[in-house]
């Protein structure tokens, strides 16, 4: 290709990556919006939030975001929610509605929305065309009464976004908030290390730019959120010139962790970093989204089972997140975060600024204590036989022995009693230990008597 052609190729511009606090929570309201509709909630949060709020709530929210869809997404980027908010009540309520307007005709490329208020037939063909949310027909009639007033549309828009936001966002936004930025942090530091050739979108979703952006609009800019709040899936909501890539992160205990490391848990993760094979497996880890235990196996030529120690290991130390990828096969991916989690733990260490451990577990045992954080949960894996036997005994004991239960509320019970993802090999260890027993099915499970 000669010079010339190459100049007039479109030049899909280099994503970065935000917080982008008011797109985020937006998102969140969206997906709200869809999970309510047509789709099951993408995430434990949003069905936690379906079933408290009132049906006048949830209504309301589909009718804002079910109607409005991306057209509520601001271009530019605030500092907080609440300084987004602030900027909404002072404008006057003809430009607040005309803004809102002319960010649906955009979306919906239907020129000028504003000369379809005089028309509601007109208006509802144009936004049925949406697919960003619940846009039934109740609910776009009542949008198209709320647009013909402006007064009406600016107060009952920012009045549900401050109740949204003080009732349920912003608490999850505090606990979220340092996760999400140990996560956009861990990925502009591979971005940049990245070549120029390398799709960032892709490294960061594992989807490819083209097949999630598609070719209708090519934006100014591509920024890439975290979001704790989406399925698998990435979500892509368009402002008037930036594409807002919204990503998962997973949802595991260890990442939201406020308590610090104990002594017990800072060998188990050294140990674990003082191994050649782990370091390489974390860097091929640290390299991409997601990887196999089969990818591993065949990038440092591995057997199965020398992989699978070492994967447990580094998962059971925190290091990594694993996930069902199909029958039994797994996929593993580096946890952010972690490390740099660790070596804080090492520096406080070594300055005599350890917290005690026996103060900080509610457990009594101090022999379990070294085990266990702030709030119960096993924080890491015994490697003696005697301390292995010790915490599966404590979660034996968060079973009711007069009650039987299914293989997925054993998992459920176990996964909130410890800090990383694999309740399936604690049931197990349980069932050998004889701490629980099973039907020969597997169908039924109970607690022996301790």
């Amino acid at each position: 290709m000669n010079e010339s052609a190459s100049a007039n190729q479109p030049v899909s511009p280099q994503p970065t990556i935000s917080l982008a606090p008011a797109q985020n929570a937006l998102c969140t309201l969206q997906e709200l919006a869809r999970s309510c509709g047509r789709a099951a909630p993408s995430s434990g949060y949003l069905a936690h939030i379906a079933r408290v709020l009132s049906r006048e709530q949830l209504r309301l929210n589909a009718v804002l975001f079910g109607g409005l869809g991306s057209a509520l997404l601001p271009d530019r980027e605030w500092s907080g929610f609440p300084e987004y908010l602030d900027a909404l009540e002072v404008q006057r309520p003809e430009d607040f509605r005309d803004t809102f307007l002319l960010r649906l005709a955009a979306a919906l490329q239907a020129g000028d929305m504003r000369g379809l208020l005089d028309d509601e037939t007109a208006f509802l063909s144009h936004c049925t065309r949406d697919e960003d949310g619940d846009a039934t027909q109740e609910n776009l009639h009542e949008l198209w009464t709320l647009l013909n007033d402006p007064v009406t549309f600016q107060r009952v828009l920012v009045s549900h976004l401050w109740v949204m936001w003080r009732e349920f966002l912003e608490p999850d936004w505090q606990r979220a908030e340092p996760v999400l930025a140990a996560i956009a942090r861990h990925y502009r530091k591979r971005l940049t290390r990245a070549s120029a050739d390398v799709d960032a979108v892709r490294m960061v979703t594992g989807r490819d730019t083209a097949s999630l952006l598609g070719s209708e609009r090519e934006p100014n800019s591509v920024v890439l959120v975290p979001s704790a709040h989406l399925g698998k899936n990435p979500r892509v909501l368009h402002s008037e010139t930036s594409a807002w890539v919204f990503f998962s992160i997973p949802e595991h205990p260890a990442l939201y962790r406020r308590s610090p490391i104990g002594e017990a848990e800072l060998l188990v993760r050294l140990r674990a970093l003082a191994d050649e094979t782990s370091w390489r497996i974390l860097a091929i880890l640290n390299d991409r989204c997601e990887a196999s235990t089969q990818d591993i196996m065949r990038e440092l030529e591995l057997s199965q089972p020398n992989a699978s120690r070492h994967l447990k290991q580094i998962s059971s130390a925190g290091f990594v997140l694993q996930r069902r990828a199909g029958g039994a096969a797994k996929a593993y991916s580096f946890t952010p975060g972690q490390i740099e989690l660790t070596f804080q733990a090492v520096e406080r260490y070594l300055s005599g600024d350890q917290p005690e451990l026996a103060v900080r577990s509610p457990s009594g045992n101090s022999e379990l204590n070294r085990f266990l954080d702030d709030e119960g949960r096993l924080s890491a894996w015994p490697a003696k036989r005697h301390d292995q036997g010790l915490v599966l005994t404590y979660l034996a004991g968060h079973f009711n022995p007069d009650r039987e239960y299914s293989e997925s509320d054993v998992n459920e019970i176990l996964s909130r009693r410890h800090a990383w993802e694999d309740a399936a090999t604690l049931r197990r260890a349980l069932i050998d230990d004889r701490l629980m027993e099973r039907s020969r099915d597997g169908s039924r499970y109970w607690r022996a008597d301790l």
